[in-house]
């Protein structure tokens, strides 16, 4: 044994689902789950590349209808095996041909966090999206 650290399970488990398409990888799907106090909720991060980008246009993939599959895998973990209350999800503005899935969904916008990420060399906002437990 090279090292003296524990090995086990993660602090902090992820959770993540990919999506293929025609042998290409076209999203991926992460649920964090909290610690501590925090323990009933969890952070969504969803990567899709977006309609008309060189990526979705190479696999020719339906974008939202990938991030509708992604995303329903993980409300499904997240309902049925991790029992979690609330989920939250960060988007730009700039992002809505997203915003209609995530509305089906349940999701919301809860804030806008102003000037809150860089993009490009340039501040830009994010909207918060959260999703109580049906």
């Amino acid at each position: 044994m090279a090292g003296r650290g524990k090995v086990g399970t993660p602090r902090t488990p992820l959770h993540a689902f990919v999506a293929v398409f025609r042998g290409g990888l076209c999203g991926e799907v992460q649920l964090a789950p909290g610690r501590s106090r925090t323990a009933r909720s969890a952070q969504i991060s969803l990567l899709v590349p977006p309609p008309g980008s060189p990526l979705a246009e190479n696999l020719g993939f339906p974008a939202p209808a990938v991030a509708r599959a992604l995303l329903e895998a993980a409300l499904g973990l997240a309902d049925r095996w991790l029992l979690l209350e609330q989920l939250r999800l960060d988007t730009y503005p700039d992002e809505e041909w997203l915003f209609p899935v995530l509305r089906r969904l349940g999701f919301a916008v809860e804030a806008r966090y102003r000037m809150a990420a860089v993009r490009d060399g340039c501040y830009e906002d994010r909207l918060v999206w959260g999703r109580p437990r049906p």
